[in-house]
């Protein structure tokens, strides 16, 4: 069953991208501590997990103490890929869509990926794929 995908603004995505680089979970401390070039205040931070929780996008996986008080520790509920895929599902893109989409990124990307890797990686999703339809 596909879940609605609930959009998020410019400043939750970035919000967003800091959790998902992240390799813990993090408070509103660590990232007002990691967002010190934004004008970003902390109960606008607060007010951002709020909904980004709410929306399904982040778990909270522990509290951390800070002193005498105590943060909420939070994760991404759903990974980069995963949110993409949803994002471009809901542009009205279809499975048989996928392999021209992977072309295009390739094509697009700069990440130094040789064409070789990259066959490689779309070969074990095929494989995957044909596994489940069996």
């Amino acid at each position: 069953m596909k879940r609605d995908f609930n959009p998020l603004t410019p400043t939750e995505e970035e919000l967003m991208d800091l959790l998902w680089s992240s390799d813990k979970p993090l408070t509103s401390v660590d990232i007002m501590e990691q967002s010190k070039g934004k004008s970003w205040s902390g109960s606008y931070i607060h007010k951002m997990l709020r909904l980004l929780f709410q929306k399904g996008y982040l778990k909270e996986v522990g509290t951390k103490q800070y002193n005498k008080q105590y943060a909420r520790q939070f994760v991404p509920a759903i990974d980069k890929h995963e949110f993409y895929a949803k994002f471009i599902v809901s542009k009205g893109i279809h499975k048989r869509d996928i392999g021209k989409i992977a072309v295009a990124i390739a094509k697009e990307s700069d990440d130094h990926v040789s064409n070789v890797d990259l066959i490689t990686e779309l070969e074990l999703l095929i494989d995957k794929l044909q596994e489940k339809d069996e």
